[in-house]
């Protein structure tokens, strides 16, 4: 028999926040679903956020913990996570967001109401955001760069909240192949090709981690090692080889 819903978080190095995130995505299924599973993907945690997901696990019979791969392989944990259940609705945040809890309902309503997809959306009219400048120009690029390329209209691809209906998922998860954070970017694109229904959802947002100035650029640089390759990708799988199949 199918849950209502599977909810993804995927971890790593988490022990000041698990708990809080797990507590409150368990209570706001509550409300949404009767029937529903919370999975935690603790990738390779090398603090305590294993033992805590032991403990958890053992107090909430609806938390799943899986193992997942090497760190930073957060699509792929995902991918991997959704695949192992059978659920009308799917869908994850990240794991330093308990505060996105608050919208599972919201968004769960909505896939029922007829949308394939429901995102969060840092970006678009009404949402608040709380964010160091470097990563908001950073974001901002990104997004307007895989908008002109693709024309999408997605004002916010990367934000870690996202819901799928079954049949989305269904039709998605075997072409998407991203392992690392351009997957949120990749799942919209096939969504997008496909002609799904996509409902952007305005959410405040607060980086939740602390981080020098140093940290930010480094995070910056970081993130455009990974964005510009799988841009680049992007291109060569949804327009070139689209054309040459038209050819």
């Amino acid at each position: 028999m199918p849950y209502e819903c599977i909810f993804v978080i995927p971890a790593r190095n988490e022990e000041k926040s698990i708990v809080e995130t797990v507590n409150r995505v368990s209570a706001a299924m509550e409300q949404a679903f009767d029937s529903f599973k919370v999975v935690v993907v603790d990738a390779s945690s090398t603090d305590s956020t294993p033992q805590i997901l032991e403990r958890l696990a053992r107090e909430n019979s609806r938390l799943d913990v899986i193992s997942g791969t090497r760190p930073h392989q957060k699509g792929f944990d995902i991918h991997n996570a959704f695949m192992k259940y059978d659920s009308s609705i799917y869908g994850f945040l990240d794991s330093d967001t308990p505060e996105m809890s608050q919208y599972i309902l919201p968004a769960a309503n909505l896939i029922k109401g007829g949308y394939d997809i429901v995102i969060g959306s840092r970006y678009k009219g009404g949402a608040k955001l709380d964010r160091p400048k470097s990563r908001v120009v950073v974001s901002g690029l990104y997004n307007k760069t895989i908008n002109a390329i693709f024309g999408d209209g997605i004002l916010d691809h990367q934000c870690g909240f996202k819901l799928f209906s079954k049949n989305a998922w269904a039709a998605i998860s075997p072409l998407a192949r991203e392992k690392k954070w351009p997957w949120d970017t990749e799942v919209l694109l096939i969504a997008r090709g496909m002609g799904m229904k996509i409902y952007e959802m305005p959410i405040s947002w607060r980086d939740s981690r602390g981080r020098t100035p140093i940290e930010n650029i480094s995070r910056v640089l970081s993130d455009a090692s990974i964005f510009i390759p799988a841009t680049l990708r992007f291109i060569y799988r949804f327009k070139i080889l689209h054309r040459l199949s038209k050819a």
